[in-house]
């Protein structure tokens, strides 16, 4: 199917306008040669914290509403967009929404009306508390620790996510101890490069 795509691309459909959508592509294969020499190739970064930002607020007045600066970063914070590699803007639309839809009449949208729609999860929980153990803040992290178990989280669950971490930060640690650029090695891994990045202070 690859050696067919590729031979249309040297002479496709002129009336045809094809976008391929390719998350993380292999730009050594030959499809991907053909498509940056027949085509336009647009790369898709995820937006940094401060774009985030300012697109939050915009989409937010574009709905006629408002939000106060302390209220958006909880939101930024629990959406995990800039933490979580799998996290797109859609699902980030998708939360701004029900947010909306929720607050109905009303103007303004509060830090509580985002702790409501957006609930902290496990795994969001666990990265945070892996954060403050990691600056030195011991006690917020085993008091988040009792929190999970308060809320009826399973031991093993919490030690899984925490392996998962742990196992990241390590490979982390040796592909840098190998000398190897962090693009690369965030490649390898399959994370995003801003994740890499924090991994790696």
């Amino acid at each position: 199917d690859l050696e067919r795509l590729t031979a249309y691309l040297e002479k496709p459909c002129p009336s045809t306008l094809l976008i391929i959508y390719w998350e993380q592509p292999d730009k050594r294969k030959k499809v991907y040669k053909a498509i940056t020499k027949y085509g336009s190739v647009v790369v898709f970064e995820k937006l940094d914290a401060g774009e985030l930002q300012a697109w939050i607020t915009r989409r937010i007045q574009n709905a006629g509403k408002k939000i106060a600066r302390s209220a958006l970063d909880v939101f930024i914070q629990r959406s995990m967009y800039l933490a979580n590699e799998k996290k797109n803007m859609e699902m980030v639309d998708n939360e701004l929404n029900s947010l909306i839809d929720y607050i109905g009449d009303r103007e303004e949208v509060t830090k509580e009306d985002v702790l409501l729609i957006l609930p902290q999860s496990i795994e969001d929980g666990i990265f945070k508390m892996i954060d403050y153990a990691m600056t030195g803040d011991k006690g917020r992290a085993l008091l988040m620790l009792s929190q999970f178990y308060q809320e009826g989280e399973s031991p093993f669950g919490v030690f899984s996510l925490l392996l998962r971490k742990i196992r990241m930060l390590l490979m982390v640690k040796i592909h840098t101890g190998r000398g190897m650029p962090p693009k690369t090695f965030a490649g390898v891994m399959k994370l995003a490069p801003f994740v890499v990045n924090k991994i790696l202070k």
